[in-house]
């Protein structure tokens, strides 16, 4: 996407100038964002390599989110975290989906850095358990599924201590002990900080 990788590039070096119109710029990111994911679906079943396309340009349109400054992330989070979670969603159709399914989980994940993100936190884990309870998740995706788990745990600490239980049953529900050390290594970090009662 050269001309959103010119945009950045023209913004890192004049950020003060350029503040205001990188506001106006985000929505339109969002925007593409939701269209191409929305047509790649519709047209994917007669259409594979335009929905291809498509998802292509998806992907990188995330890669770019986090490039905005985080004030500006903090003000639009209450639109961000919904479109990545649904951008994350196993659309069951096919795995040319998948890149970008975990594309949205590595974003979502870097969206912690803003101030705002507890807020949406019940939202996130609730909906990334959705996401692992579905039948047939490709194992990429779960593994990028409880990666974020324990680095927003490891970021947001205690506040992130009332779902460690829930995230752990569904570890055991989904057989998946296999991939739970580094949940457990992280949410040592979490209770030794400051060792709360998990609910």
């Amino acid at each position: 996407m050269p001309v959103m990788e010119l945009l950045f590039e023209i913004n890192t070096k004049y950020k003060a100038s350029l503040f205001s119109h990188m506001y106006l710029v985000l929505p339109e990111v969002l925007h593409l964002i939701e269209w191409s994911r929305k047509k790649a679906e519709q047209v994917h079943a007669t259409q594979r390599s335009y929905a291809t396309d498509l998802i292509a340009v998806t992907q990188q349109a995330i890669f770019f989110l986090p490039k905005f400054e985080s004030q500006i992330l903090d003000d639009h989070l209450y639109l961000i975290v919904p479109l990545l979670l649904r951008t994350a969603k196993k659309n069951g159709m096919s795995d040319d989906f998948v890149p970008m399914n975990i594309r949205a989980i590595k974003t979502l994940n870097e969206m912690k850095r803003c101030s705002t993100f507890r807020e949406h936190l019940a939202q996130v884990v609730h909906q990334l358990l959705r996401l692992l309870d579905m039948q047939d998740v490709d194992l990429n995706l779960i593994e990028e599924i409880i990666r974020s788990f324990c680095e927003i745990a490891v970021k947001l600490n205690s506040d992130f201590a009332p779902y460690i239980s829930l995230i752990q049953k569904a570890i055991r529900r989904n057989k998946l002990q296999d991939k739970s050390e580094a949940f457990e290594s992280a949410i040592k970090v979490v209770t030794k900080n400051d060792p709360i009662e998990q609910f």
